[in-house]
Protein backbone atom coordinates (compact mmCIF):
# COMPACT_ATOMS: atom_id res chain seq x y z
CA UNK A 1 0.00 0.00 0.00
CA UNK A 2 0.89 3.67 -0.73
CA UNK A 3 1.89 5.80 2.56
CA UNK A 4 0.17 8.47 3.07
CA UNK A 5 0.60 11.18 0.04
CA UNK A 6 2.15 14.36 1.24
CA UNK A 7 3.29 17.18 -1.15
CA UNK A 8 6.95 18.09 -1.78
CA UNK A 9 7.17 20.72 0.39
CA UNK A 10 6.82 19.15 3.45
CA UNK A 11 8.93 16.61 2.26
CA UNK A 12 11.59 19.24 2.26
CA UNK A 13 10.47 20.48 5.17
CA UNK A 14 10.80 17.21 6.53
CA UNK A 15 14.54 17.32 5.84
CA UNK A 16 15.33 20.37 7.26
CA UNK A 17 13.67 19.29 10.43
CA UNK A 18 15.78 16.23 10.07
CA UNK A 19 18.93 18.06 9.84
CA UNK A 20 18.32 20.96 12.18
CA UNK A 21 17.66 17.77 14.73
CA UNK A 22 21.07 15.78 13.95
CA UNK A 23 22.76 19.46 13.70
CA UNK A 24 21.26 19.87 17.27
CA UNK A 25 22.25 16.41 18.83
CA UNK A 26 25.59 16.00 17.34
CA UNK A 27 26.96 19.28 20.15
CA UNK A 28 29.30 19.97 17.26
CA UNK A 29 29.04 23.75 15.62
CA UNK A 30 30.90 22.19 12.80
CA UNK A 31 28.80 19.55 11.30
CA UNK A 32 27.42 19.71 8.28
CA UNK A 33 24.71 17.82 5.91
CA UNK A 34 25.75 17.20 2.23
CA UNK A 35 23.82 19.24 -0.06
CA UNK A 36 23.55 16.43 -3.24
CA UNK A 37 20.56 15.16 -4.56
CA UNK A 38 20.95 12.57 -6.82
CA UNK A 39 19.81 8.81 -6.79
CA UNK A 40 22.75 6.77 -7.23
CA UNK A 41 21.39 3.09 -7.68
CA UNK A 42 17.56 1.53 -8.68
CA UNK A 43 16.53 -1.84 -9.19
CA UNK A 44 13.64 -4.03 -9.08
CA UNK A 45 12.91 -6.99 -7.18
CA UNK A 46 10.58 -10.21 -8.43
CA UNK A 47 8.15 -9.37 -10.99
CA UNK A 48 4.80 -11.76 -12.13
CA UNK A 49 4.83 -12.66 -15.34
CA UNK A 50 1.75 -13.69 -16.55
CA UNK A 51 1.00 -15.57 -19.92
CA UNK A 52 -1.14 -17.75 -21.83
CA UNK A 53 -1.05 -21.64 -21.74
CA UNK A 54 -2.55 -24.57 -23.51
CA UNK A 55 -6.00 -25.49 -21.72
CA UNK A 56 -5.67 -29.47 -21.48
CA UNK A 57 -9.51 -30.23 -21.40
CA UNK A 58 -9.70 -28.25 -24.93
CA UNK A 59 -6.08 -27.89 -26.07
CA UNK A 60 -7.08 -24.24 -26.54
CA UNK A 61 -4.48 -21.15 -26.27
CA UNK A 62 -6.50 -19.56 -23.21
CA UNK A 63 -5.11 -20.52 -20.22
CA UNK A 64 -3.54 -17.99 -18.19
CA UNK A 65 -0.33 -18.95 -15.81
CA UNK A 66 1.79 -16.68 -13.96
CA UNK A 67 5.67 -17.36 -13.76
CA UNK A 68 8.22 -14.90 -12.43
CA UNK A 69 11.48 -13.04 -13.50
CA UNK A 70 14.12 -12.09 -11.40
CA UNK A 71 14.18 -7.68 -12.21
CA UNK A 72 17.78 -7.80 -10.70
CA UNK A 73 19.20 -9.12 -13.26
CA UNK A 74 18.08 -6.01 -15.78
CA UNK A 75 20.37 -3.52 -15.58
CA UNK A 76 18.87 -0.08 -14.90
CA UNK A 77 21.43 3.25 -16.13
CA UNK A 78 20.87 6.39 -15.03
CA UNK A 79 20.98 9.00 -16.56
CA UNK A 80 22.62 12.02 -14.30
CA UNK A 81 22.36 14.43 -16.77
CA UNK A 82 19.06 14.18 -18.33
CA UNK A 83 17.44 12.65 -14.76
CA UNK A 84 16.53 9.64 -17.14
CA UNK A 85 16.29 6.22 -15.28
CA UNK A 86 15.54 2.85 -17.43
CA UNK A 87 16.62 -0.37 -18.45
CA UNK A 88 17.66 -0.74 -22.18
CA UNK A 89 17.21 -4.64 -22.04
CA UNK A 90 13.40 -5.03 -21.77
CA UNK A 91 11.62 -7.24 -19.55
CA UNK A 92 10.25 -10.24 -21.22
CA UNK A 93 6.65 -10.14 -23.08
CA UNK A 94 3.88 -10.44 -20.10
CA UNK A 95 5.67 -8.82 -17.54
CA UNK A 96 3.21 -6.54 -14.90
CA UNK A 97 4.78 -3.18 -14.51
CA UNK A 98 2.18 -1.93 -12.26
CA UNK A 99 3.55 -4.20 -9.24
CA UNK A 100 6.88 -4.15 -8.45
CA UNK A 101 9.19 -3.97 -5.40
CA UNK A 102 11.93 -1.85 -6.22
CA UNK A 103 15.51 -1.13 -4.34
CA UNK A 104 16.43 2.79 -4.86
CA UNK A 105 19.08 4.37 -3.10
CA UNK A 106 19.77 8.18 -2.68
CA UNK A 107 23.53 10.08 -2.02
CA UNK A 108 23.74 10.69 1.83
CA UNK A 109 20.26 9.35 2.27
CA UNK A 110 18.24 12.40 0.45
CA UNK A 111 14.82 11.84 1.19
CA UNK A 112 12.94 10.19 -1.63
CA UNK A 113 9.27 10.68 -3.09
CA UNK A 114 7.65 9.25 -5.77
CA UNK A 115 5.06 10.54 -7.72
CA UNK A 116 2.53 8.65 -10.37
CA UNK A 117 0.38 9.92 -13.02
CA UNK A 118 -2.50 8.94 -10.79
CA UNK A 119 -1.45 10.11 -7.61
CA UNK A 120 -0.51 13.80 -8.11
CA UNK A 121 1.06 14.18 -5.26
CA UNK A 122 4.39 12.97 -3.96
CA UNK A 123 4.31 10.23 -1.38
CA UNK A 124 7.01 9.14 0.57
CA UNK A 125 9.41 5.95 -1.31
CA UNK A 126 9.05 2.76 1.22
CA UNK A 127 11.54 -0.34 -0.09
CA UNK A 128 8.70 -2.70 1.22
CA UNK A 129 5.73 -1.21 -1.28
CA UNK A 130 4.79 -2.39 -4.38
CA UNK A 131 5.12 0.25 -7.39
CA UNK A 132 3.14 1.35 -10.14
CA UNK A 133 5.72 1.51 -13.49
CA UNK A 134 2.74 1.09 -15.91
CA UNK A 135 2.60 4.74 -16.26
CA UNK A 136 5.72 6.29 -16.00
CA UNK A 137 6.63 7.28 -12.51
CA UNK A 138 8.91 10.35 -11.31
CA UNK A 139 10.85 9.95 -8.24
CA UNK A 140 12.30 13.52 -6.37
CA UNK A 141 14.79 12.75 -4.23
CA UNK A 142 15.64 16.08 -1.67
CA UNK A 143 18.99 16.36 -0.44
CA UNK A 144 19.70 16.05 3.57
CA UNK A 145 20.05 19.47 4.35
CA UNK A 146 16.87 20.48 2.16
CA UNK A 147 18.34 22.88 -0.06
CA UNK A 148 18.29 21.22 -3.00
CA UNK A 149 16.56 18.45 -5.01
CA UNK A 150 16.53 16.57 -8.06
CA UNK A 151 13.58 14.79 -10.41
CA UNK A 152 13.75 11.73 -12.34
CA UNK A 153 11.80 10.28 -14.84
CA UNK A 154 11.48 6.24 -14.46
CA UNK A 155 10.47 4.00 -17.05
CA UNK A 156 10.14 0.09 -16.95
CA UNK A 157 10.87 -1.27 -20.11
CA UNK A 158 8.80 -4.82 -21.32
CA UNK A 159 8.27 -5.95 -24.49
CA UNK A 160 5.14 -5.47 -26.29
CA UNK A 161 4.99 -8.59 -27.97
CA UNK A 162 5.94 -12.50 -27.83
CA UNK A 163 9.05 -13.32 -29.53
CA UNK A 164 11.84 -12.90 -27.50
CA UNK A 165 12.91 -16.80 -28.73
CA UNK A 166 16.18 -17.26 -30.18
CA UNK A 167 15.84 -19.37 -33.65
CA UNK A 168 18.75 -21.29 -35.63
CA UNK A 169 18.49 -21.61 -39.27
CA UNK A 170 20.50 -23.93 -41.90
CA UNK A 171 23.52 -21.37 -43.67
CA UNK A 172 24.65 -24.33 -45.89
CA UNK A 173 27.41 -26.79 -45.74
CA UNK A 174 31.32 -25.85 -46.25
CA UNK A 175 33.09 -29.22 -47.34
CA UNK A 176 36.14 -27.60 -46.80
CA UNK A 177 35.12 -27.26 -43.15
CA UNK A 178 34.35 -30.59 -42.73
CA UNK A 179 37.81 -32.04 -43.07
CA UNK A 180 39.64 -29.11 -41.26
CA UNK A 181 41.82 -30.62 -38.20
CA UNK A 182 41.06 -27.04 -36.74
CA UNK A 183 38.97 -23.90 -37.83
CA UNK A 184 37.50 -20.59 -36.48
CA UNK A 185 34.99 -18.32 -37.49
CA UNK A 186 35.92 -14.68 -37.50
CA UNK A 187 32.45 -11.94 -38.02
CA UNK A 188 33.08 -8.26 -39.01
CA UNK A 189 30.56 -5.22 -39.34
CA UNK A 190 29.80 -6.86 -42.83
CA UNK A 191 31.82 -10.26 -43.54
CA UNK A 192 32.00 -13.58 -42.03
CA UNK A 193 35.24 -15.37 -42.38
CA UNK A 194 36.15 -18.74 -41.79
CA UNK A 195 39.41 -19.71 -41.48
CA UNK A 196 40.35 -23.43 -41.54
CA UNK A 197 43.21 -25.58 -41.67
CA UNK A 198 43.72 -28.10 -44.59
CA UNK A 199 43.76 -31.94 -44.08
CA UNK A 200 47.11 -32.49 -42.85
CA UNK A 201 47.16 -29.23 -41.06
CA UNK A 202 50.15 -27.93 -42.81
CA UNK A 203 48.48 -24.84 -44.21
CA UNK A 204 45.68 -22.12 -42.86
CA UNK A 205 42.95 -21.10 -45.14
CA UNK A 206 40.62 -18.05 -45.19
CA UNK A 207 37.10 -17.77 -47.05
CA UNK A 208 34.64 -15.48 -47.10
CA UNK A 209 32.08 -17.68 -45.59
CA UNK A 210 28.73 -15.83 -46.85
CA UNK A 211 30.42 -16.04 -50.71
CA UNK A 212 31.39 -19.68 -50.08
CA UNK A 213 27.99 -20.56 -48.85
CA UNK A 214 26.12 -18.55 -52.01
CA UNK A 215 28.24 -20.13 -54.45
CA UNK A 216 28.56 -23.78 -53.28
CA UNK A 217 32.38 -23.44 -52.73
CA UNK A 218 34.53 -20.90 -52.95
CA UNK A 219 38.42 -20.34 -53.35
CA UNK A 220 40.56 -19.43 -50.47
CA UNK A 221 41.12 -15.36 -50.70
CA UNK A 222 44.32 -16.48 -48.24
CA UNK A 223 46.70 -19.06 -47.53
CA UNK A 224 49.20 -18.68 -44.20
CA UNK A 225 50.75 -21.03 -41.84
CA UNK A 226 49.72 -24.19 -39.88
CA UNK A 227 48.88 -21.63 -36.92
CA UNK A 228 47.05 -18.37 -38.54
CA UNK A 229 44.28 -19.72 -37.84
CA UNK A 230 44.23 -19.05 -34.04
CA UNK A 231 45.64 -15.91 -34.40
CA UNK A 232 42.77 -13.88 -35.95
CA UNK A 233 41.20 -10.30 -34.13
CA UNK A 234 38.60 -7.80 -35.35
CA UNK A 235 38.08 -4.67 -35.49
CA UNK A 236 34.64 -2.72 -37.01
CA UNK A 237 35.38 -3.95 -40.15
CA UNK A 238 38.77 -5.30 -40.24
CA UNK A 239 39.82 -8.47 -39.59
CA UNK A 240 43.92 -9.07 -38.67
CA UNK A 241 45.69 -12.44 -39.26
CA UNK A 242 49.57 -12.81 -38.03
CA UNK A 243 51.41 -15.20 -39.57
CA UNK A 244 55.35 -15.88 -39.25
CA UNK A 245 56.23 -12.24 -38.41
CA UNK A 246 53.35 -10.35 -40.28
CA UNK A 247 50.28 -8.57 -39.58
CA UNK A 248 47.15 -9.03 -42.35
CA UNK A 249 44.56 -6.59 -42.62
CA UNK A 250 41.64 -7.66 -44.31
CA UNK A 251 38.73 -5.62 -45.23
CA UNK A 252 35.25 -6.73 -47.64
CA UNK A 253 37.06 -9.91 -48.12
CA UNK A 254 40.63 -8.05 -49.81
CA UNK A 255 43.64 -7.70 -48.33
CA UNK A 256 44.27 -4.62 -47.83
CA UNK A 257 47.50 -4.30 -45.59
CA UNK A 258 50.62 -6.29 -44.70
CA UNK A 259 53.07 -5.17 -42.11
CA UNK A 260 55.89 -6.28 -40.14
CA UNK A 261 55.07 -7.46 -36.69
CA UNK A 262 56.70 -6.64 -33.12
CA UNK A 263 58.91 -10.10 -32.59
CA UNK A 264 57.84 -10.12 -28.65
CA UNK A 265 54.45 -10.73 -29.94
CA UNK A 266 53.59 -14.86 -29.76
CA UNK A 267 50.03 -14.88 -30.71
CA UNK A 268 47.27 -12.51 -31.75
CA UNK A 269 44.40 -13.20 -29.15
CA UNK A 270 41.67 -10.88 -30.31
CA UNK A 271 40.30 -7.08 -30.17
CA UNK A 272 38.15 -4.45 -28.40
CA UNK A 273 36.54 -1.71 -30.23
CA UNK A 274 39.85 0.19 -29.79
CA UNK A 275 42.19 -2.19 -29.54
CA UNK A 276 44.32 -5.38 -30.55
CA UNK A 277 45.38 -7.31 -27.93
CA UNK A 278 48.29 -10.21 -28.49
CA UNK A 279 49.94 -12.48 -25.67
CA UNK A 280 53.72 -12.01 -25.73
CA UNK A 281 56.63 -14.23 -25.64
CA UNK A 282 57.39 -13.60 -21.74
CA UNK A 283 53.74 -14.65 -20.98
CA UNK A 284 52.31 -10.90 -21.03
CA UNK A 285 49.29 -9.24 -22.34
CA UNK A 286 50.37 -6.98 -25.10
CA UNK A 287 47.94 -4.31 -26.78
CA UNK A 288 48.08 -2.14 -29.58
CA UNK A 289 46.04 1.26 -30.82
CA UNK A 290 47.76 1.34 -33.95
CA UNK A 291 46.49 -1.73 -35.53
CA UNK A 292 49.55 -3.50 -34.92
CA UNK A 293 52.31 -1.06 -35.42
CA UNK A 294 53.58 -0.90 -31.46
CA UNK A 295 52.29 -2.66 -28.32
CA UNK A 296 52.50 -1.93 -25.27
CA UNK A 297 52.72 -4.12 -21.75
CA UNK A 298 48.84 -4.12 -20.22
CA UNK A 299 48.46 -3.82 -16.55
CA UNK A 300 47.26 -6.34 -13.93
CA UNK A 301 45.33 -4.94 -11.13
CA UNK A 302 45.55 -8.69 -9.51
CA UNK A 303 45.88 -12.35 -11.15
CA UNK A 304 48.45 -11.69 -13.69
CA UNK A 305 50.31 -14.97 -12.39
CA UNK A 306 48.32 -16.90 -13.76
CA UNK A 307 47.59 -15.81 -16.71
CA UNK A 308 45.33 -18.06 -19.40
CA UNK A 309 47.89 -19.87 -21.45
CA UNK A 310 45.02 -21.92 -23.42
CA UNK A 311 42.01 -21.11 -25.09
CA UNK A 312 42.06 -17.87 -24.33
CA UNK A 313 39.50 -15.17 -25.67
CA UNK A 314 38.64 -11.44 -25.78
CA UNK A 315 35.44 -10.37 -26.17
CA UNK A 316 33.83 -6.88 -25.10
CA UNK A 317 30.69 -4.95 -25.41
CA UNK A 318 29.62 -1.24 -25.36
CA UNK A 319 28.44 -0.24 -21.91
CA UNK A 320 25.04 0.73 -21.41
CA UNK A 321 24.23 4.16 -21.57
CA UNK A 322 27.63 4.79 -23.38
CA UNK A 323 28.26 4.64 -27.21
CA UNK A 324 32.39 4.91 -26.74
CA UNK A 325 33.06 3.10 -23.36
CA UNK A 326 33.11 -0.65 -23.42
CA UNK A 327 33.66 -3.54 -20.83
CA UNK A 328 36.60 -5.90 -22.49
CA UNK A 329 36.59 -9.30 -20.93
CA UNK A 330 39.70 -11.41 -21.19
CA UNK A 331 39.37 -15.47 -20.99
CA UNK A 332 40.91 -18.51 -20.81
CA UNK A 333 42.52 -21.80 -19.13
CA UNK A 334 45.45 -22.83 -17.76
CA UNK A 335 46.82 -26.14 -15.95
CA UNK A 336 46.72 -25.03 -12.83
CA UNK A 337 42.82 -24.49 -12.85
CA UNK A 338 39.88 -26.60 -13.71
CA UNK A 339 37.45 -23.53 -14.27
CA UNK A 340 37.59 -20.69 -16.92
CA UNK A 341 39.67 -18.13 -15.73
CA UNK A 342 37.98 -14.12 -16.12
CA UNK A 343 39.34 -10.43 -16.00
CA UNK A 344 37.92 -7.51 -17.09
CA UNK A 345 38.20 -3.73 -17.38
CA UNK A 346 36.77 -0.59 -18.89
CA UNK A 347 37.83 1.04 -21.56
CA UNK A 348 37.35 4.14 -23.80
CA UNK A 349 38.75 6.12 -26.35
CA UNK A 350 39.47 8.99 -24.42
CA UNK A 351 40.99 7.26 -21.90
CA UNK A 352 39.11 8.99 -18.74
CA UNK A 353 37.83 6.08 -17.34
CA UNK A 354 40.12 3.20 -19.07
CA UNK A 355 41.24 1.15 -16.28
CA UNK A 356 43.78 -1.95 -15.76
CA UNK A 357 42.62 -5.75 -15.66
CA UNK A 358 40.49 -7.10 -12.48
CA UNK A 359 40.63 -10.31 -11.80
CA UNK A 360 37.25 -11.64 -11.42
CA UNK A 361 37.97 -13.56 -7.77
CA UNK A 362 35.41 -15.65 -7.11
CA UNK A 363 36.30 -16.65 -3.56
CA UNK A 364 36.10 -20.41 -3.41
CA UNK A 365 32.40 -20.04 -4.62
CA UNK A 366 32.39 -21.71 -7.81
CA UNK A 367 29.24 -22.86 -8.50
CA UNK A 368 28.36 -20.23 -11.41
CA UNK A 369 31.79 -20.19 -12.37
CA UNK A 370 32.50 -21.85 -16.13
CA UNK A 371 34.39 -24.91 -16.58
CA UNK A 372 37.19 -25.83 -18.22
CA UNK A 373 36.90 -25.73 -21.87
CA UNK A 374 38.76 -26.47 -25.05
CA UNK A 375 38.16 -24.64 -28.18
CA UNK A 376 36.55 -21.64 -26.17
CA UNK A 377 34.68 -18.91 -27.67
CA UNK A 378 33.46 -15.99 -26.13
CA UNK A 379 30.93 -14.10 -27.67
CA UNK A 380 29.21 -10.72 -27.44
CA UNK A 381 25.52 -10.65 -27.30
CA UNK A 382 22.18 -8.77 -26.75
CA UNK A 383 24.66 -6.71 -24.36
CA UNK A 384 25.97 -9.85 -22.21
CA UNK A 385 28.90 -12.86 -23.24
CA UNK A 386 28.19 -16.42 -24.30
CA UNK A 387 31.01 -18.72 -23.87
CA UNK A 388 31.05 -21.73 -26.20
CA UNK A 389 33.16 -24.95 -25.81
CA UNK A 390 33.48 -28.97 -25.01
CA UNK A 391 34.90 -29.97 -21.34
CA UNK A 392 37.90 -32.87 -21.04
CA UNK A 393 34.94 -35.25 -21.11
CA UNK A 394 33.59 -34.39 -24.75
CA UNK A 395 30.30 -32.66 -23.48
CA UNK A 396 29.57 -29.34 -24.67
CA UNK A 397 28.55 -26.03 -23.01
CA UNK A 398 26.32 -23.03 -24.18
CA UNK A 399 26.62 -21.11 -21.30
CA UNK A 400 25.84 -17.30 -20.67
CA UNK A 401 26.75 -14.23 -18.28
CA UNK A 402 24.44 -11.41 -16.89
CA UNK A 403 27.41 -9.88 -14.92
CA UNK A 404 30.25 -9.04 -17.02
CA UNK A 405 31.50 -12.48 -16.96
CA UNK A 406 31.13 -13.40 -12.89
CA UNK A 407 28.65 -15.93 -13.22
CA UNK A 408 28.61 -18.34 -16.10
CA UNK A 409 24.75 -20.44 -16.15
CA UNK A 410 23.28 -22.47 -19.05
CA UNK A 411 20.02 -20.42 -20.23
CA UNK A 412 17.02 -22.23 -22.35
CA UNK A 413 17.14 -19.41 -24.55
CA UNK A 414 20.35 -20.49 -26.02
CA UNK A 415 21.14 -23.64 -26.74
CA UNK A 416 23.26 -25.40 -30.22
CA UNK A 417 21.11 -26.54 -32.92
CA UNK A 418 19.39 -29.50 -32.63
CA UNK A 419 21.11 -31.40 -35.77
CA UNK A 420 24.89 -29.58 -34.10
CA UNK A 421 27.47 -32.34 -34.35
CA UNK A 422 28.87 -32.73 -30.58
CA UNK A 423 31.58 -35.34 -31.60
CA UNK A 424 35.06 -34.03 -31.52
CA UNK A 425 36.04 -30.48 -30.59
CA UNK A 426 36.57 -28.91 -33.59
CA UNK A 427 33.82 -26.09 -34.73
CA UNK A 428 33.89 -22.47 -34.96
CA UNK A 429 31.44 -19.33 -33.80
CA UNK A 430 31.17 -15.59 -34.20
CA UNK A 431 28.94 -12.93 -34.32
CA UNK A 432 28.56 -10.80 -37.35
CA UNK A 433 27.31 -7.22 -37.46
CA UNK A 434 23.28 -7.88 -37.84
CA UNK A 435 23.88 -9.79 -34.69
CA UNK A 436 23.46 -13.13 -35.96
CA UNK A 437 25.02 -15.86 -34.88
CA UNK A 438 27.20 -18.44 -36.96
CA UNK A 439 28.53 -21.65 -36.06
CA UNK A 440 30.20 -24.49 -37.79
CA UNK A 441 30.39 -27.72 -37.05
CA UNK A 442 33.07 -30.50 -37.29
CA UNK A 443 30.69 -31.92 -40.33
CA UNK A 444 30.86 -28.63 -42.45
CA UNK A 445 27.52 -27.89 -41.50
CA UNK A 446 26.88 -24.03 -40.84
CA UNK A 447 24.03 -22.21 -38.73
CA UNK A 448 23.36 -18.39 -38.38
CA UNK A 449 20.92 -17.44 -35.80
CA UNK A 450 19.51 -14.83 -33.43
CA UNK A 451 16.99 -13.36 -30.93
CA UNK A 452 13.16 -12.95 -32.46
CA UNK A 453 13.06 -9.72 -30.95
CA UNK A 454 10.83 -7.00 -31.73
CA UNK A 455 12.25 -5.03 -34.29
CA UNK A 456 15.24 -7.69 -35.16
CA UNK A 457 15.43 -10.06 -38.18
CA UNK A 458 14.58 -13.83 -37.73
CA UNK A 459 17.40 -15.79 -38.56
CA UNK A 460 16.37 -17.11 -42.15
CA UNK A 461 15.89 -13.40 -43.19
Amino acid sequence: MKRKIIPIVMLCSMALMLTACSRHDSNSDNYSYNGDAAITSFSLGTVNRYLLGVRKSTGVKDSVYKTTVTGSEYEFYIDQLKGEIYNPDSLPYGCDASHILATITSKNNGTIGLKTPESGDFYYYVSSDSIDFSQGLTIRVVSQNGENEKDYTVKVNVHKQEGNEFNWAEAGTAPALATAPQMRLAGTLNNVYALAQNTDGSRTLVYDLKKYLANNGESAIREFGPNAWQNVAVIGERMFVADEGMLYSFENGQLTETLSLDSQVKQLLGASAIKLYALSTGGNLLSSEDDGRTWTTEVFNDGAAFLPTENLAISWNSMRGSADNSRVVLAGTNASYERMLVWTKIEDPIGVYSSNWDYIDLSGDYRYAAPKLSNLSVLPYDGNYLALGMNAAGKYYFLLSLDGGITWKTNSQYAYPSAFSQTGSVFGATVDGDKFIWLADRTGKVWRGRLNRLGWKSANS
